[in-house]
């Protein structure tokens, strides 16, 4: 494993002439504070995707395009697969030799790259994982879409029909699970300025979308249509 607990002169890490002090990753585990432990991997609706950005107009897609989940339960991401529905390629799998816990209540960003000069912007030790796939803008005919896998199983998943340039897919705060979420008529644009110049929130919580029916009314009419 790599040496870098120990720093023995400025920027040099290893333990030359004593007990080599470096844990071993096993696979399933992850370094918690330096304790190796087994890592929580979330459940069915335990992550929740937020907010995408499907079309940055601050930056190019190819470096600016990004999505949020907010964890309902404390979860870890390594292991998290983020993936496009139905397409050719493997998920790309969250991976990091330390526990990348995510606690209830708070949020993370998935983006393309991790770098806030060039990624328009977002905020710093927010990215907690990179991705290769593109966000298409989505149509009635052709959904945009994104996913979130563990075990095998679907996390959590939303589609979309349209994007506005420079602006995000925000999930009205009332209705953040993953069921309310698959319902597009839930989600609004991106209205704070972030980073470059774009509208969204991202690490944040989202902005209330007006027009929208009350929460219990949503239920209700969803048990009545479902």
């Amino acid at each position: 494993c790599q040496g870098d607990a120990t720093e023995f002169e400025a920027a040099n890490f290893g333990t030359p002439g004593s007990e080599n002090d470096c844990t071993p990753i096993v696979m399933g585990q992850c370094s918690d504070a330096g304790t190796m432990r087994d890592v929580v991997p979330p459940g069915i609706g335990d992550l929740v995707i937020t907010e995408v950005m499907p079309n940055p107009a601050a930056v190019s897609d190819t470096l600016g395009e990004w999505f949020e989940v907010k964890a309902m339960t404390d979860v870890d991401l390594n292991g998290l697969g983020l993936d496009r529905a139905g397409d050719s390629s493997n998920p790309n799998v969250v991976s990091d030799p330390t526990c990348l816990h995510l606690a209830a209540g708070s949020y993370a960003v998935f983006a393309k790259s991790n770098d806030m000069t060039m990624n328009g912007g977002l905020p710093a030790g927010s990215v907690l994982g990179t991705f290769t796939f593109s966000l298409v803008d989505g149509t009635a005919s052709a959904p945009g879409d994104v996913q979130l896998m563990s075990q095998g199983s679907v996390v959590d998943a939303v589609t979309w029909t349209s994007t506005r340039s420079g602006k995000t897919h925000q999930l009205d705060p009332d209705f953040q699970d993953a069921i309310a979420n698959d319902m597009e008529s839930n989600w609004c644009d991106g209205q704070q300025a972030y980073g470059s110049g774009d509208l969204g929130t991202p690490a944040a919580d989202n902005d209330q979308c007006t027009m929208l029916p009350p929460p219990d009314e949503w239920e209700a009419a969803s048990r009545h249509t479902g």
